[in-house]
């Protein structure tokens, strides 16, 4: 589903903490320790469908406009 949503291939990592992970990549690359992301082990990849691209892609206007009508009543706590 988030291939199709994204319109973008998903890669699925061996590695289980993948967000720690990523985080860790992140400021590595931002302050300069490292010069380059590391390459990870794929377990798994999602390609997108064109026909579910197409359709998400349909309904997002719908998507937006119920998002902007819920916002206007949201009372902040």
């Amino acid at each position: 589903m988030k291939a199709d949503i994204f319109d973008r291939e998903i890669q699925i990592p061996v590695i289980r903490d993948a967000a720690s992970l990523g985080a860790a990549v992140i400021a590595g690359l931002g302050s300069g320790l490292l010069q380059e992301p590391p390459q990870m082990l794929i377990q798994d990849r999602y390609v997108p469908v064109p026909a579910e691209t197409a359709c998400y892609r349909r309904r997002y206007p719908l998507y937006e406009k119920a998002l902007s009508i819920m916002l206007q009543y949201h009372v902040p706590d």
